[in-house]
C-alpha cells in the first residue's frame, strides 16, 4: 500500500519475497508504474496475475518464479495477455500451450507494431519474422498453425515440444529455413524429407530415436554445416549416409553410439573441423584414425576408451589440433 501511494513510482523490482501477487490490487489506479519485475517468487499465483493484469500503463513485465514448482499457471499468463500485452513481457515459456501461443500471436507478441520509444523493434508483419523460439513449451502441431504464415522464418527452436511430422509437412513454403532445433520432438524421417530442400545449415536431433532412413534424409541436406546428435539413439554405421556432406564442419555425437569402426566414415567428411565424441566407445584405434583428418581443428573425447598414452602422444604429434580430455589433461 505504501509503495502504491508513491506519486512518481515508474519502476518496481521485487525479488526473493513471499508474495502471491494479490498485493498488486493496490496499484490498480497507478498511472505512473510502467515497469514491474518479480523474481524468485514461488507463491506468485493466478489470482495475483489477474491483479497485475489490471495495472493500466505497464510497458515492461518480467515474472520469474523461484526454485519450487510455483503456483502461477497458464491461466494466469492468459489473464494478463487477455487484458493487455505489455510491450516487453518475460515469463516461463514452459507455461505456453497451444491456446496461449495463439493468443500471444494474435496480441502481437511475435510480430506487430513496435511501441513508440521501444529499445528493440519486433517484426512488423508475419513476413518479417526470422526466428520462432518455442523450446520447452507445450505447443503442438495444433498451436503451430498460428505461425504458418511466417514463411520467411530462418530459425526454428522447437526442442522438447509436441511438434511432429504433421507440422513439417506444412512447411513447404518455409524456403529460408537455416536452423532447426528438434531435440526431443516427434519429428521423423518423413518430416525431415519435407524440408530437406531448404538451405538448412544447423540441425539438432539431440536425444531423439533415429533410424537409418533419418540419416539418409540428413544426407540430402547439402548445405548442412552443424549436426548435433548428442544422446541420440542410433547405429554408428549409419554415419555412412552423411559421410560426404560437402559443408559439414561440426558433428556432435556426445553420448551417442560410436565405435572405432565408424572412424572410416568421419575420414571421408571433406570439411569436418569440430568433433565431439564424449561418452562414446571411441578407443585408441579409432582415435588414431580420426586425428589424421586434415581439416580437423578440435576433438573432445572425455569419458571415452582412449588411453592416456595415446592421447598424450597425439598431443605431441598434432600440436595444432585442439584435443580435450579432462582426465588425461590432469597431471
Amino acid at each position: 500500500s505504501a509503495l502504491s501511494n508513491l506519486p512518481k513510482l515508474e519502476q518496481l523490482y521485487l525479488a526473493f519475497l513471499t508474495i502471491d501477487g494479490t498485493c498488486f490490487k493496490d496499484f490498480a489506479d497507478s498511472q505512473t508504474l510502467r515497469s514491474l519485475t518479480v523474481e524468485y517468487a514461488d507463491n506468485l499465483s493466478d489470482e495475483g496475475a489477474q491483479h497485475i493484469a489490471n495495472l493500466p500503463n505497464l510497458e515492461v513485465l518480467k515474472l520469474q518464479t523461484g526454485f519450487g514448482k510455483g503456483k502461477l499457471t497458464t491461466a494466469g499468463i492468459q489473464a494478463i495477455v487477455n487484458k493487455r500485452l505489455p510491450s516487453t513481457f518475460e515469463f516461463d515459456k514452459k507455461l505456453i500451450d497451444d491456446d496461449l501461443f495463439k493468443l500471444l500471436v494474435d496480441k502481437g507478441w511475435l510480430y506487430g507494431p513496435s511501441p513508440a520509444g521501444s529499445k528493440k523493434e519486433k517484426p512488423a508483419t508475419a513476413a518479417e519474422v526470422k526466428s520462432i523460439s518455442l523450446d520447452g513449451t507445450k505447443v503442438t502441431d495444433k498451436g503451430f498453425e498460428a505461425v504458418l504464415d511466417c514463411t520467411n522464418t530462418e530459425y526454428l527452436f522447437l526442442s522438447k515440444t509436441g511438434i511432429s511430422d504433421v507440422t513439417f509437412k506444412k512447411l513447404g513454403d518455409f524456403r529460408k529455413l537455416k536452423y532447426l532445433s528438434l531435440g526431443g520432438t516427434k519429428v521423423t524421417t518423413e518430416g525431415l524429407n519435407a524440408v530437406a530442400s531448404a538451405p538448412i545449415d544447423h540441425l539438432a536431433l539431440e536425444g531423439n530415436t533415429l533410424t537409418e532412413d533419418t540419416f539418409k534424409a540428413i544426407g540430402r541436406m547439402k548445405g548442412l554445416e552443424e549436426l548435433w546428435l548428442r544422446g541420440a539413439k542410433m547405429k554408428s554405421e549409419w554415419l555412412k549416409h552423411i559421410a560426404t556432406l560437402p559443408k559439414l564442419k561440426e558433428l556432435n555425437l556426445m553420448g551417442a553410439a560410436f565405435e572405432d569402426s565408424a572412424a572410416q566414415y568421419l575420414k571421408t567428411m571433406p570439411a569436418l573441423q569440430r568433433l565431439t565424441l564424449n561418452n562414446t566407445n571411441l578407443g585408441d584405434k579409432g582415435f588414431e584414425e580420426i586425428i589424421k583428418i586434415p581439416t580437423l581443428k578440435s576433438l573432445n573425447l572425455d569419458s571415452t576408451k582412449v588411453t592416456k598414452d595415446a592421447y598424450l602422444k597425439a598431443k605431441k604429434s598434432h600440436p595444432k589440433l585442439r584435443l580435450y580430455n579432462y582426465r588425461h589433461n590432469r597431471k
